[in-house]
């Protein structure tokens, strides 16, 4: 008997959905009907059978479970000027919902108009952006279910989405492919194009736009690196960690997706950035940041497959005092010829790892570009989870894997740190990862200015530092 069953028969029903409810999501509530809610244990004034009883559980449960999707969520924001009509300046907010008459996730969005009264309450509209005929929903590939699970995540159809506000351009997983449309605000609602892959058949998990290039779109397949050019309809793989065998036992190596652990206890789950700004000095150079997670002395799992004889799936899993997943950061590169081809330069890593510079890393738990694409940052943490390390990596500290056999680059690496901590936090229990790290953009070439949520006190608070 779990405790929504329970809470049925001791007539505490009421009570129970509201904390749920409350719990999901504070500005929602639970659709149940009065007349069932006042009489939630009796009919006639005589207590429910167990049939029905259970009934009810499966009728809240269903009320319970439709609550994420229904509820708004990943939102953009995009202020719209249209040009010889002064009416038309708003703000335009996509989102992530379930139409009225819809199953499935979709993205909508509304249109706020931008001198909008601020003393009463305005109700807006939600519209479709995209065609009621596109169908979102597909089989899922074993990765994507593991990654939806990890995430907690319970919507059908698209579940996340990535943005360009510069060309209003989105793009997203669905029916195990990778979609893309442009909101030109001219029309709407859009029916979305396909990327062409030249691997068709398997999964693209966490598609992201280039940001200085939109019609570069970079993914994970087969827990390997690619990007795809949306212009030459090519994509080319970056990262080759995986040979051709799928199996975990015999393949270790991933890049771009996180480690187990990273995913299911500190809520990330990409493991690549694109540096976010390609200058004239790079020479038309585009970078990926990409984790590459090492798992060979990870315990392996062995988990049966229902119904189907003697086959089994296996897992990486460390139990409670083994071995963890190691992790590296490296960077991919490339350029584009003249026609629009994909040219992949040599990789570059850093000469020497950061557990070996920081012996008491064990996770890394959040990782990025500053504004400026000048410098990488990382957030660190023991394996007590209770020291936690902000690093940041000048660019130069990357470099090829022949660079780190010459002798130049000894001299280099002496003169030059390959990371510094610029800040650092204790905690006597545990430390709390959070996505609370902004960094401002720089106005002084030897400053560098971000935001930091703390817990250390006790209490949340937001610091500002140097």
């Amino acid at each position: 008997m779990d405790q929504l069953e329970k809470a049925a028969i001791d007539g505490d029903l009421e009570r129970f959905v509201s904390r749920k409810s409350l719990k999901r999501q504070k500005v929602m509530e639970v659709d149940i009907p009065n007349d069932e809610v006042n009489n939630h244990h009796k009919i006639n004034g005589k207590k429910k059978s167990w049939s029905e009883l259970k009934t009810q559980v499966r009728g809240v449960r269903r009320s319970l479970s439709n609550i994420p999707a229904k509820v708004p969520s990943f939102f953009e924001f995009k202020e719209i000027v249209i040009e010889n009509e002064p009416l038309k300046h708003f703000y335009r907010i996509y989102f992530l919902s379930t139409p009225a008459c819809g199953r499935e996730t979709s993205l909508l969005y509304i249109d706020v108009p931008i001198n909008c009264p601020r003393n009463k309450l305005e109700t807006f509209v939600w519209k479709c952006l995209l065609e009621s005929s596109f169908q979102a929903q597909g089989n899922f590939s074993r990765e994507e279910q593991m990654q939806l699970e990890r995430k907690r995540c319970v919507m059908w159809g698209i579940t996340s989405f990535d943005y360009q506000p510069s060309v209003g351009r989105f793009v997203f997983p669905a029916s195990g492919s990778v979609f893309y449309c442009d909101d030109d605000q001219t029309q709407s609602p859009l029916f979305p194009h396909e990327l062409k892959h030249s691997v068709p058949k398997s999964s693209h998990l966490n598609p992201q736009m280039c940001p200085s290039n939109p019609n570069l779109v970079a993914y994970i397949n087969n827990y390997d690196l690619w990007v795809h050019n949306i212009v030459s309809s090519s994509d080319v793989r970056l990262t080759f960690a995986r040979k051709t065998n799928r199996d975990s036992s015999k393949e270790p190596l991933s890049a771009g997706i996180p480690s187990y652990i990273t995913q299911e206890e500190f809520n990330r789950y990409t493991g690549f950035w694109w540096q976010p700004v390609c200058t004239p000095a790079d020479n038309g150079t585009f970078r990926i940041l990409y984790e590459e997670i090492d798992e060979s002395e990870v315990e392996l799992l062995y988990i049966p497959c229902p119904g189907e004889e003697k086959e089994t799936e296996v897992y990486r899993f460390p139990r409670a005092g083994t071995k963890n997943a190691k992790s590296t950061l490296k960077i991919a590169q490339f350029r584009l010829s003249p026609s629009n081809q994909i040219e992949v330069l040599p990789h570059l890593q850093l000469s020497e790892s950061l557990t070996t510079l920081y012996p008491d890393m064990e996770y890394l738990v959040r990782v990025g570009w500053t504004p400026d694409g000048r410098h990488v940052w990382a957030k660190v943490l023991d394996r007590q989870q209770s020291h936690e390390q902000l690093l940041l990596l000048p660019f130069s500290s990357f470099v090829s894997s022949e660079s780190c056999c010459s002798s130049s680059f000894t001299n280099h690496i002496e003169s030059t740190p390959i990371a510094q901590v610029i800040y650092e936090e204790f905690s006597d229990a545990w430390i709390n990862v959070t996505d609370v790290l902004y960094f401002f953009t720089q106005e002084n070439p030897n400053e560098i200015t971000f935001l930091w949520a703390s817990e250390e006190n006790g209490l949340g608070i937001f610091t500002m530092l140097l």
